[in-house]
């Protein structure tokens, strides 16, 4: 008999979809290095639960291109992990340093469900739709926080503003 499966996905800012940080100034590239860190630290993740997925570099002519997306999970119980996501694009002048720098920020909550029988699932689906919804929107609230303190560490090592948060 095959495995019955039920997997929902919350994106963590449902209206926004994703942050978006635009930075113009010196040393954009610098991130690169910092990013992996903060997500561990944002997160409380040990390497086994951060993913370095894309990193590369363009270094012809007289601009360098950058650019890396990087993924961090954090399991919360046996059903529940949050993950976050982040994309840096940007281009620097070899001769300055200067250039400019596109972080993207993403996060959402999955949440995946296997049951063995039809039995099995209408048995448990009463916890899942009446008890395990109000502890998964705690994730979601959690995993959105995470990722507001991701964002504020870009923005506090850049040297942007903060954003207001309604």
């Amino acid at each position: 008999m095959a495995e019955l499966k039920v997997e929902i996905k919350s994106d963590l800012l449902p209206i926004d979809e994703a942050k978006l940080i635009e930075y113009k100034g010196d040393h954009p590239s610098k991130m690169l290095g910092q990013i992996p860190d903060w997500i561990r630290e944002t997160l409380r993740v040990t390497s086994s639960d951060f993913f370095e997925d894309v990193i590369k570099w363009d270094r012809a002519g007289p601009t360098l291109e950058f650019y890396g997306e990087w993924r961090g999970r954090f399991p919360k119980d046996r059903y529940s992990t949050y993950w976050l996501w982040i994309r840096l694009h940007g281009y620097q002048s070899a001769k300055d340093l200067t250039g400019t720098a596109h972080i993207t920020i993403k996060g959402w909550l999955m949440t995946k469900m296997t049951f063995n029988s039809e039995l099995e699932k209408m048995l448990r689906w009463p916890f899942l739709k009446y008890f395990y919804m109000d502890q998964r929107k705690v994730y979601e609230r959690e995993g959105k926080e995470r990722l507001l303190e991701l964002e504020s560490r870009f923005r506090s090592f850049l040297g942007l503003p903060a954003t207001a948060e309604f």
